[in-house]
């Protein structure tokens, strides 16, 4: 047996047996977040989830300064659950009619191009006038076409698709202006 079987035959036998324990799990919680309800596995450093075949390479890559031994036990803990594929997580956030801000995802301001209904969102600015140059032909003259909102992503990478977050009650600001107006004038009658 070569150096590489027998290391892979280690991994994938520990794999198995993993069974999490109160001191595990908390090591986990410093690290990363099981969401049952979407079956995602949440980078608490990078606030993305990521995907069950990507969780050792997402480790080795962007955490090489988490000591090695707990890295494989975070591999170990995400390959013992149930995750889903993205396409499965961003098929129930569209069936699921709450769409409120999801705990230990990363929330960011970016763009939503509002071009005849493209609904298209950006990161920056910068990627959005490009998109409307590209798709729409959109030149300066025309105006900004489009806003800035706050959203979320499940994952990032090939599997980012960016979700608008709905607050409970939008307000505009005249309408918050005067509610708060009227409040004040009953408090001082």
């Amino acid at each position: 047996m070569t150096r590489i079987n027998l290391i892979h035959t280690i991994f994938f036998t520990i794999k198995l047996i993993f069974i999490p324990t109160v001191e595990s799990t908390e090591t986990m919680d410093q690290y990363v977040n099981y969401n049952s309800v979407y079956h995602i596995l949440i980078c608490c450093q990078c606030g993305y989830a990521i995907p069950r075949d990507w969780i050792m390479v997402h480790f080795r890559r962007v955490h090489k300064t988490i000591p090695l031994i707990t890295r494989q036990e975070i591999v170990n803990y995400g390959l013992s659950l149930e995750l889903w594929e993205p396409s499965q997580v961003h098929e129930q956030w569209k069936n699921t009619n709450m769409k409120s801000p999801l705990d230990g995802l990363l929330i960011f301001s970016a763009f939503n191009c509002q071009y005849n209904d493209c609904m298209k969102y950006r990161r920056t600015e910068v990627s959005m006038k490009q998109h409307c140059r590209e798709t729409h032909s959109w030149v300066v003259k025309d105006g900004i076409v489009w806003i800035k909102k706050e959203l979320q992503s499940f994952f990032g990478g090939q599997h980012v698709k960016y979700i608008h977050l709905m607050t409970i009650l939008t307000l505009d600001c005249s309408l918050w202006m005067r509610i708060t107006m009227e409040m004040r004038m009953k408090m001082t009658m």
